[in-house]
């Protein structure tokens, strides 16, 4: 077993830093765009390290000398710029030593590694970022960002859990897995379960607001119950105590009551009234009913060790449901807090999934409760998707089988009993809305009395927005990529899809959605009066048609 400090050993905690500077050259780069587009616009030098707090830029050599290690063929790497500045790093750092740059790097990562091996370790509060969850209903969810130096110790402390306790988790658990895709396994593994039985029944299962939900005492007893079943498989294993001291540690720097509802929620309101981060405090008070307990419910959601404090609290669950299933040939799967169940009978799926409501009901945890839903016809087709947790149904051809339902949906995918998939129609909006805000922001600078601080050309203008958006849905993709679909883009984040027979309406949909937020900021440059003149390399490699290549549907042929 390798020890916790080699965890936060020099070399893990510079990739660390390198991974927040990568990040920071992101943000840049967005802004560098309309920066280049409208010179009154913020420049990327302006744009400050987010909650690096006592860490500073220079702890890196200049960009200059860095951007030298960039391979000239990019290949199957899927972080180019990572794995460039981690050469610079440690080939600069060998060659000058004594450079101004790597004697700050060098006492950086001995006060991050002194402050993650110190038994009195404490984390700073997180800082509270709302993310849109209901508009309409002005509700937000509440995420934690840590400073910097804490997010690498939870980082590397996550890491220590998940590498070292894998071997206790069962193979339902899907989530937060070392070296390990398993959102996709676990779809492969509805698939081979489809094609091996053509009468199966589903259930779904959602916990209400879960990270919010989770009790400290919960998670450490948790911990607990993990280390005992990972030392029933290894005698020898062994677990830092410096390692539980900074898991404990994360627990008591926040909870639901104190961090959001006293302090967040507050600023909330003053900036939108009305606006809320919305607590399960009702089912929240039927489980445990004194006040002071309600003081230490909920973890910080966006940490790293989150999500390994999701795989230990369900374990309990997922090693209830392991005792049932092999018998009664269920397929039990669970990503964090979703779960679904595939069975041959009703019967058997309803017993196991009533197994697994009461073993979320003894963690304390509420869910939202299953419904039953009569048909897929008329208005029961908008209850069975806006459902949460579906007591058992039949997945099937309602032509064939009355009572059947045609889908059913997981992990942001949907599969249709015959097999064919699709990418579910809430994550086709999440993009629509990413696509239109692009479009809003460039609008907004491609206004008439906005057009002297314009710096490009109306030609160039309208080339560098189609390829920014291009970017973002299928990567830097040029006509002689042979990779489907390229890392960092949206379309990666739904690889799935390829070789499958899949249902491209919905992405075909992004595709016309994307070209008129083009067709609608080339009927504003027409309608501007730009001065500037075109260069030689405005587009340069431009093309005639954007097609097939470079459209979302196409990524997945």
């Amino acid at each position: 077993m390798v020890a916790f400090e080699q965890y936060v050993s020099s070399d893990r905690i510079i990739r660390e830093l390198c991974r927040a500077r990568v990040r920071l050259a992101e943000r840049r780069h967005e802004s560098l765009f309309y920066h280049n587009i409208d010179g009154s616009q913020k420049p990327a030098e302006e744009i400050v390290p987010p909650n690096w707090d006592e860490i500073h830029e220079d702890i890196f050599p200049s960009r200059k000398q860095w951007s030298r290690y960039r391979p000239k063929n990019r290949g199957q790497i899927s972080d180019v710029t990572l794995n460039t500045l981690l050469r610079a790093v440690h080939d600069l750092g060998r060659k000058t030593p004594n450079a101004p740059w790597a004697q700050r790097l060098s006492g950086t990562v001995s006060d991050i590694r002194e402050r993650a091996l110190d038994n009195a370790f404490s984390f700073r509060v997180p800082k509270i970022v709302k993310e849109a969850k209901d508009q309409t209903a002005r509700t937000y969810r509440p995420l934690a960002s840590f400073l910097l130096s804490d997010k690498i110790i939870d980082s590397l402390t996550a890491r220590y859990f998940r590498e070292n306790l894998n071997s206790a988790l069962l193979k339902s658990c899907l989530a937060f897995r070392p070296r390990t895709d398993g959102r996709h396994k676990g779809l492969d593994e509805i698939l081979l379960k489809r094609s091996e039985s053509s009468r199966l029944f589903v259930a779904e299962c959602d916990i209400m607001g879960f990270f919010d939900c989770v009790s400290h005492e919960i998670a450490r007893f948790a911990l607990e119950d993990l280390i005992a079943d990972a030392r029933r498989i290894d005698k020898d294993l062994v677990v830092d105590d410096q390692a539980i001291r900074i898991f404990n540690a994360y627990l008591e720097c926040y909870s639901f009551l104190r961090n959001i509802q006293q302090e967040a929620e507050v600023k909330l309101q003053d900036e939108l009234p009305g606006a809320r981060f919305p607590w399960r405090e009702k089912e929240l008070r039927s489980f445990y009913g004194r006040e002071a307990v309600l003081e230490n419910i909920g973890i910080p959601q966006g940490g790293a060790l989150s999500g390994f404090i999701a795989n230990a609290v369900l374990h309990r669950a997922d090693k209830r449901i392991a005792e049932l299933c092999p018998e009664r040939q269920i397929t039990y799967l669970r990503y964090c807090d979703d779960m679904v169940l595939l069975a041959p009978t009703e019967d058997a799926c309803r017993e196991v999934f009533t197994a697994y409501t009461a073993s979320v009901n003894d963690l304390r945890l509420p869910i939202h409760l299953p419904k039953v839903v009569r048909s897929y016809e008329g208005p029961n087709k908008r209850q069975f998707w806006s459902t949460k947790s579906k007591a058992p149904y039949l997945w099937g051809n309602p032509r064939e089988q009355p009572s059947s339902f045609p889908w059913m949906q997981f992990l942001g995918y949907q599969i249709r009993f015959d097999g064919a998939v699709r990418v579910r129609p809430a994550s086709i909006e999440k993009e629509l809305k990413k696509l239109t805000l692009e479009g809003d922001k460039l609008m907004r600078l491609l206004r008439a009395e906005n057009a002297s601080n314009l710096r490009r050309s109306k030609g160039s203008i309208r080339h560098r927005f189609r390829m920014k958006l291009v970017a973002m849905a299928v990567g830097r993709r040029t006509l002689s990529d042979k990779t489907f679909p390229l890392p960092k883009c949206w379309a990666n984040g739904f690889r799935w899809l390829s070789e499958k027979r899949m249902i491209t309406t919905n992405l075909k949909a992004l595709d016309r959605h994307r070209e008129r937020q083009v067709s609608r900021i080339n009927r504003r440059l027409q309608d501007l009066n730009i001065s500037v003149q075109p260069r030689r390399d405005d587009d340069s490699g431009a093309l005639d048609h954007y097609g097939c290549p470079f459209s979302y549907w196409g990524q997945f042929r």
